[in-house]
């Protein structure tokens, strides 16, 4: 009977472990406190290392100083002014970051 009982939580367990593994949904939360920038002021969460695909199915780490000058430098005409939907399209890869973007600021060292 203890076997089973311990067979039964380490089953539930790796279930759950898989579940939340598998569960891709941007936090919207989350979103919202990193969209907070407010009259070019940084951002408290700028020390965040976050990470995105590229179009050409790499990986970027990057923290949300340079996401927030990519996407006034880049997206702002396409998302009217949403930094929000912005972030929630790269946090669901509705929209994956343009490396040609990217390696505009890597050429002028303006990394950050």
């Amino acid at each position: 009977m203890r076997y089973k009982i311990k067979y039964l939580i380490l089953i539930f367990s790796f279930g759950l472990i898989f579940y939340s593994c598998k569960n891709e949904k941007a936090n919207p939360e989350f979103i919202e406190r990193l969209s907070s920038i407010e009259n070019g002021l940084p951002s408290p969460y700028f020390n965040y290392y976050l990470y995105f695909k590229t179009d050409d199915d790499k990986l970027i780490e990057t923290n949300i100083t340079f996401l927030y000058k990519l996407y006034q430098d880049h997206y702002d005409e396409t998302y009217k002014n949403n930094l929000n939907a912005f972030l929630t399209d790269l946090f669901t890869k509705s929209n994956l970051l343009k490396i040609e973007n990217i390696d505009i600021y890597i050429r002028i060292k303006v990394i950050f």
